[in-house]
């Protein structure tokens, strides 16, 4: 796991180096940690998802943290920053660009093991979610397998269709995005070209599928069914594995 620290105060970035380290050999973790003097020297050698975590201090020389972290967001959203300092100042500007959290300076060791903690429970977590990664105007795009409502093929493109109602038009195979996501159990194919998430479907009904949100596509008629039956036993073995789960 990439981490940078970026703090002007050496003293300061020594410490929290060598506190991360005693976590990850604790941890038999493989960090790799980098050490920025400022804002600008930061910026000038970041590229996006270079980094898993980033530990920005705010008050420094320069640019500060808070404006440092608003450039990272402007092309990345997804790496976490952790922000240091003496004050709580700053706090609600920090959390508007979403930090995953605040530590004041200096840093305790109880405090960044119990941060680092909840960040690798919550990163593992994260990766058992399944993504489906795709081109979409040129910009590379993840969504989570349980966003999607539906894909429908629409002559040389497919439409993947989020819960929200948010439509990435894509040029990517119909079979190629059925292939992939007919592997999970929760994407029905409800007629040629269409794929629907059983967890959104209210009802399957005159030869329509009803989808949460006020969404309906065509079905197979003959099939339908068939296909009514598919959807209520995943939805029965969905509760019933919930059910013992509590």
């Amino acid at each position: 796991m990439n981490i940078a620290i970026v703090d002007d105060l050496h003293s300061d970035a020594d410490q929290l180096r060598t506190i991360l380290m005693s976590y990850a050999y604790e941890n038999s973790l493989d960090l790799s940690i980098e050490v920025f003097s400022g804002g600008e020297d930061f910026l000038s050698e970041y590229k996006k998802y270079n980094y898993t975590l980033i530990f920005m201090d705010i008050y420094m020389n320069g640019i500060s943290g808070i404006e440092t972290a608003q450039k990272i967001r402007e092309t990345d959203t997804d790496t976490a920053i952790i922000f240091l300092t003496s004050s709580n100042e700053f706090m609600p500007e920090a959390f508007s660009i979403h930090a995953y959290d605040y530590i004041s300076k200096p840093a305790e060791i109880g405090r960044l093991y119990k941060v680092m903690d909840d960040f690798l429970k919550k990163k593992t977590m994260a990766e058992d979610v399944p993504y489906l990664f795709f081109t979409y105007e040129k910009d590379k795009v993840s969504v989570p397998y349980s966003d999607i409502a539906l894909i429908r093929s629409i002559g040389h493109y497919n439409e993947i269709v989020l819960k929200n109602q948010r439509t990435y038009k894509v040029r990517m195979t119909f079979s190629r995005i059925s292939d992939i996501l007919t592997e999970d159990i929760r994407f029905l194919p409800v007629m040629r070209g269409i794929l629907v998430n059983m967890d959104y479907i209210t009802s399957l009904k005159n030869g329509s599928c009803f989808i949460a949100g006020d969404m309906q596509t065509p079905i197979t008629l003959r099939k339908e069914k068939q296909l009514e039956q598919i959807w209520k036993n995943y939805i029965f073995n969905k509760i019933r594995n919930e059910s013992e789960v509590i």
